[in-house]
């Protein structure tokens, strides 16, 4: 099974209404059928869940759930094929191609793109501008999407005359696609374009201004051939210092992770609710990595931000978790994990026949308490294994109920 989950909530790709995003979704589900559709546990024929989620559609991210044999059965799968793995940069294919530069832009701005070629072309990079490769009696449609082919990056000048073009945006649209199965860098650049005049899809991804020539444009070449300006970091914190290897999030990340873990009773969202001091306190951490580290988590369905007047640069009031911050990552920093209590509770509602049953008084007969109850809980609803009750009132419980369904029956029987 394969769930999108954007900023949360689960979305179908048949039901969003901008092609480029339903395109993108629906060539990520393709892929990931084509790879791994047919996979199922040797011995106990279970099949994997897949989630693919994020922040936006800019910053999706691949998850797998199922037994810790399967998952690593799929994980492997996945990792022969760079173009499938989550949170990649550009494949080392991209990197070790020789650099082509497709330049899509409007005929009214021939002048810029025209001095923008040259000035590539010295910098050693071979470009595709269609006055050097269109000859006269050439089909324009071959030959531009012969470039769109062989290109490594493609720089897209968006103005205000541009962004309204139909062969312009038919461009973007392939090149997009490209993007996706990351074999295309992806750059739009603005020339006299404020962000807010962008379509949504490029307004979530970074295009610098153009409006001060040098400065872009040495930025821009250092982008394609891969340079990085960052400078060499220095000594970590203290508590940096001790990240545990393998959690799949960054150390300052993992420190505020560990701080909600530490500080939560119930164990689903809200709790707690986490000031910038409190965390600074606790953490040791700058204001900039502290920023890094929740637009990290943010990205990834793990925590909320609670703004208000006057909460600066660091981009919150309150910091709060999700859920799936819970269930995620309990298990490095508790003696319980909620994917195994889920089986359990799930196993419970199965076996002995139970359509429903109250959480609490389920949590009793298991010995546990609400903070190791509710991250099992909702793993099962979050996941569409079990059917909940109302949360209004339900607290310290996630609900006060929850009540099996077929994928219930299904869930046991492949963790079995």
């Amino acid at each position: 099974m394969i769930r999108f989950e954007i900023d949360g909530k689960e979305i179908d790709p048949s039901n969003i209404h901008d092609i480029i995003l339903a395109k993108l979704l629906e060539n990520v589900k393709k892929q990931l059928h084509q790879k791994i559709g047919s996979m199922r546990h040797p011995v106990t024929g279970e099949s994997p869940v897949v989630v693919v989620k994020g922040k936006s559609f800019d910053n999706l991210s691949i998850e797998v759930e199922g037994s810790s044999e399967l998952v690593e059965l799929v994980q492997q799968k996945l990792n022969e094929d760079n173009s499938m793995a989550a949170n990649t940069a550009p494949t080392d294919r991209i990197a070790s191609k020789e650099k082509i530069v497709f330049l899509c832009h409007g005929s009214e701005d021939k002048l810029f793109v025209r001095k923008l070629a040259n000035d590539l072309t010295n910098r050693g990079l071979k470009v595709f501008f269609d006055e050097w490769e269109i000859g006269p009696g050439d089909s324009i449609r071959e030959k531009i999407d012969s470039g769109l082919a062989e290109c490594t990056h493609f720089v897209v000048i968006l103005t205000q005359t541009s962004i309204n073009k139909p062969w312009v945006n038919k461009e973007i649209d392939a090149a997009f696609v490209q993007h996706v199965e990351e074999s295309v860098v992806f750059i739009p650049i603005r020339l006299n374009l404020s962000v807010e005049s962008l379509p949504p899809l490029l307004r979530a991804k970074h295009s610098p201004s153009f409006d001060e020539y040098d400065a872009n444009f040495e930025n821009l070449v250092s982008s394609i051939y891969g340079i990085s300006n960052r400078p060499p970091a220095g000594n970590p914190p203290f508590v940096i210092a001790k990240k545990i290897d393998g959690i799949g999030i960054s150390p300052a990340a993992q420190a505020i992770v560990k701080l909600m873990i530490e500080r939560t009773d119930t164990g689903y969202s809200l709790d707690p609710l986490l000031t910038p001091d409190a965390i600074r306190t606790s953490t040791s951490l700058a204001d900039d990595d502290i920023a890094d580290a929740t637009d990290e988590l943010e990205a990834g369905g793990f925590v909320r931000r609670h703004h208000a007047f006057g909460e600066g640069d660091i981009g919150f009031i309150y910091l709060s978790p999700e859920n799936e911050l819970f269930i995620k990552f309990d298990r490095y920093f508790k003696e319980f994990n909620a994917e195994s209590d889920a089986i359990c509770i799930a196993a419970e509602l199965v076996n002995n026949d139970l359509d429903g049953i109250n959480v609490e008084k389920l949590a009793s007969s298991l010995g546990w308490g609400p903070r190791r109850m509710n991250p099992a809980v909702n793993y099962l609803i979050s996941r569409n294994l079990a059917q909940s009750g109302s949360e209004m009132g339900s607290n310290p419980w996630t609900t006060f109920w929850i009540r099996k369904i077929p994928a219930t029956k299904r869930f046991v029987k492949d963790r079995s």
